[in-house]
């Protein structure tokens, strides 16, 4: 048995060691490429077939795999080329391929990258500081993406104005790209070097590969590129475009049985105000056609956090999320509300805005030559009032002021240090008319790397104040926050230790987002990644985690959590993962009693999940998960699990479905607070719930040509809640039988509940020149409670259709016009 043990160990580490020597020699190769100046108009047709392009440098040879075996030779030859004369860069590249026939070519709209679908780009890096480039991307099937890269972030959502075209051929597939210097923010300098890396996945053997060595090992990806040499004499362009809109409506309300049209009409700015920075202006800004938000039932003492899809505050900023304090959802967020007090007997609240009107937005933001990052944000919402109506004379109306003209502000100045480090400072404001709140919060980061960029060092401070005023009292309530981290983050096996506190006044909501704060958090995280293949394995990650929590003030314990996770990807390209979280001892919740000082105890408990996903490369693909949450004490139990079908019935049409399911049986919760006759709090009431959630999405994608395509989205979420017990919480936070009632004066249950959100989203979009865009969006909106737990899905189902809906249908037309069209071209 020893002898067998020790002749696999021996394989073992011979094959780590080949692979260590294949990643070293790959590593040590840093590719050099030379961009060529030509004179000679290059016709974009996806051919090669000018004779410019024999001419110029060119890379034939193979790319290195990132997936699936790390350092190795990709399984096909590529061949890129580039040039360049005064407007801009010329890609060209043949993607050999000895199967052409069978090159995955999946259609979809502008960004889309989830496809079944071979895809080149080219990454770069102008300041060549391995910490900020762009991406081109193009797609067998002719589908264009672009993304700002950074160290930490992907960003998808941001988009420039280029060219490209491509053609199956017997060799493979061609692309040639056309990137015009305005798509490109580069330095103002005599000769360039750039960072750049080229990109290639080939779909049928799940094989990613970069031109130069990207180690998985290593963490980074600009910072891993080749170089381009070359660059002479280029100069950065008067970068100024605007995007007018023309946009009408009609929006058919059921609840209140009326029609309204709207018409609109604004402009977006962009203007290159040197070669480093640009200024976007939005005026009048139209969001009529954002994605309806994934709505859900919250019984939870914490907000809801829901995603950005507003394209004004979603592209291009990367900087601003540097500490993590903005959270672009504020602005324009409605936060007043109507006192009771200021309430007539006979008046009652018949209109409340969703969100205030957006005036303007600016942004401007950029990186110099010198590394520096400057980023300045401001925004001016109108003010926001509510309708109040008097029952006795419903002609009777008056408007009451929620929220007052609103400025939001976010500075960013950031610098690039070396090694792939930096050091920055962020400030947001929030500046209301009048009495009303105020606030300002400063935070400065900071990342410090090795050489080798093995270890890291960050950390940030960050100080909050919040302005008040009470009864002409002027109040400056002050917050506190700190995080030290230390990392070494190459290699298979990787740790970070670290800590951070929050002061029981730091405050970041009103235009940052804060689940909570007043607390003291030491974590660390261990983990161990395999890159390149081995047995039945393609690759595999594991990592567990350690947390300690305790409040700030009163400094006291809250609660210890172990979790972990593993994930691999096998051979065959299935994937397979599995999770867990312990909470080994008692845990004090100082959120849910929903009161200052109060808090409920809980036992251990445990949660575990375990994943399966199949080939993606296949027509249908099938992922789901299942787990479930335990704690002994009480047997408390959650049940959860989601299946995830989806099915490419041919190049221009899938569809998907997913389906998640969360059963609660046993579970505790807040329910309410009682109150003696002198308003003074007597109990806090928790109840024994069973809760079950069901959510529905389905989707459909028809694209008619690579600019023009139907996205249909449908969603459905269930959730009923029903309480059999109820306890009064005690100062000690265990919970003892109440004598509570939970019946109103008709003998119903008070709390139990059922809630369904309805969504439909569809949408054409059609690309009608570069950059321009006509869009219809029809979407369709139910939002039903009732009082009681509707628990049979096909009456609640049923039920749900009987309420009333609203549905808006938007036309909307965004041209895009480029100063430079109207300007001398050089070449």
């Amino acid at each position: 048995m020893f002898l067998v043990t020790a002749n696999r160990g021996l394989v073992i580490l011979t094959l780590v060691l080949i692979s260590s020597s294949l990643v070293s020699k790959a590593q040590d190769s840093l590719r050099i490429m030379n961009a060529t100046r030509i004179h000679e108009k290059i016709k974009l047709d996806g051919r090669l077939d000018d004779p410019v392009w024999q001419k110029v440098d060119s890379f034939e040879g193979y790319f290195y795999q990132i997936t699936p075996d790390n350092g190795a030779k990709s399984a096909y030859k590529s061949k890129v080329m580039l040039s360049y004369d005064n407007r801009a860069i010329y890609i060209g590249a043949l993607l050999f391929d000895p199967d052409p026939k069978t090159i995955p070519s999946e259609l979809g709209q502008r960004d889309d990258l989830d496809l079944n679908v071979d895809v080149f780009s080219v990454i770069v890096d102008p300041l060549n500081k391995g910490l900020n480039g762009f991406s081109y991307i193009v797609t067998a099937a002719g589908v264009q993406a672009d993304a700002i890269v950074t160290a930490q972030d992907f960003d998808t959502d941001w988009n420039a104005v280029w060219n490209s075209e491509v053609s199956i051929t017997p060799e493979g597939w061609v692309v040639e790209m056309e990137i015009p210097f305005s798509a490109i923010r580069f330095p103002n300098s005599e000769n360039q070097v750039w960072g750049i890396n080229f990109y290639r996945s080939s779909t049928r053997l799940n094989e990613q590969a970069t031109w130069n060595f990207i180690n998985q090992e290593n963490d980074g990806f600009l910072n891993q590129s080749g170089r381009l040499l070359g660059l002479k004499d280029i100069k950065p362009p008067l970068r100024l475009s605007f995007l007018p809109y023309l946009s009408v409506g009609g929006e058919y309300n059921g609840v209140t049985n009326s029609f309204a049209r709207s018409i609109a009409g604004g402009m977006d700015m962009k203007l290159g105000i040197s070669e480093s920075f640009t200024l976007d202006m939005s005026l009048v800004p139209d969001f009529s056609q954002v994605q309806s938000d994934n709505v859900v039932l919250n019984l939870s003492p914490f907000e809801v956090r829901y995603d950005e899809n507003r394209p004004f505050f979603t592209e291009g900023v990367e900087l601003f999320s540097k500490g993590d304090i903005f959270y672009s959802r504020r602005v324009g967020q409605v936060r007043g509300n109507v006192d009771s007090d200021d309430l007539l007997p006979t008046e009652e609240i018949v209109e409340y805005p969703a969100s205030s009107q957006l005036i303007n937005a600016t942004k401007l933001s950029g990186r110099n030559a010198h590394g520096t990052g400057l980023g300045v944000f401001n925004a001016i919402t109108a003010n926001a009032y509510a309708v109040i109506e008097n029952n006795e004379d419903v002609n009777q109306q008056r408007n009451y002021l929620l929220d007052p003209v609103t400025n939001s502000n976010v500075v960013v100045v950031d610098q690039n240090l070396k090694n792939n480090s930096y050091v920055g400072l962020i400030n947001t404001s929030v500046i209301r008319v009048g009495d009303a709140r105020d606030a300002n919060v400063t935070l400065g980061d900071f990342r410090l790397r090795d050489k080798s960029n093995t270890w890291s060092l960050s950390g940030s401070q960050g100080i909050s104040q919040i302005f008040t005023v009470d009864n002409n009292n002027k109040i400056n309530t002050t917050g506190f926050q700190s995080r030290l981290n230390f990392s070494k983050v190459s290699g298979k096996f990787q740790f970070r230790i670290g800590g951070r506190i929050e002061s029981d006044e730091w405050d970041i909501n009103d235009l940052g987002f804060m689940r909570r704060n007043n607390r003291i958090l030491y974590s660390g995280r261990i983990s161990y990644n395999i890159y390149k293949p081995f047995s039945v394995f393609n690759e595999m990650f594991s990592n567990i985690r350690f947390e300690y929590e305790q409040l700030y003030k009163p400094n006291t314990y809250v609660g210890v959590s172990i979790r972990g996770n593993y994930n691999t990807q096998f051979k065959n390209f299935y994937e397979t993962g599995m999770g867990f979280n312990i909470n080994p001892f008692d845990n004090y919740d100082y959120y849910e009693p929903r009161e200052p000082g109060r808090y409920i105890k809980t036992s251990g408990n445990y949660n575990f999940y375990v994943y399966l996903g199949s080939d993606g490369r296949k027509k249908l693909t099938v992922s789901g998960h299942t787990g479930m949450w335990h704690r002994p004490e009480d047997n408390a139990k959650v049940y959860f699990g989601g299946l995830s079908p989806s099915y490419r019935i041919n190049n221009r049409l899938n569809i998907d479905y997913n389906l998640n399911i969360n059963i609660g049986v046993g579970t505790k919760g807040y329910v309410t607070k009682e109150y003696d006759n002198q308003d003074n709090l007597t109990n806090i009431i928790f109840g024994n719930r069973f809760q079950n959630t069901v959510i529905n999405t389905i989707g459909l994608k028809y694209t008619f040509t690579n600019k023009m395509g139907l996205n249909f989205r449908l969603r459905h979420y269930w959730s009923w809640v029903e309480y059999d017990k109820f306890y009064d919480l005690q100062d000690d936070g265990t919970l003892s039988a109440s004598n509570y009632s939970d019946l109103d004066e008709n003998g119903y249950p008070l709390h139990n509940t059922t809630f369904n959100a309805f969504n439909i989203d569809m949408v054409y979009s059609w690309q009608v020149a570069p950059g321009s865009f006509f869009t219809a969006v029809w979407k369709n909106q139910i939002y039903a409670n009732a009082d009681f737990a509707q628990k049979e899905f096909f009456d609640n189902l049923t039920n749900t259709f009987h309420e009333n809906s609203t549905n808006w249908l938007t036309l909307k037309l965004v041209y895009y016009i480029d100063i430079a069209y109207f300007r001398k071209k050089d070449s």
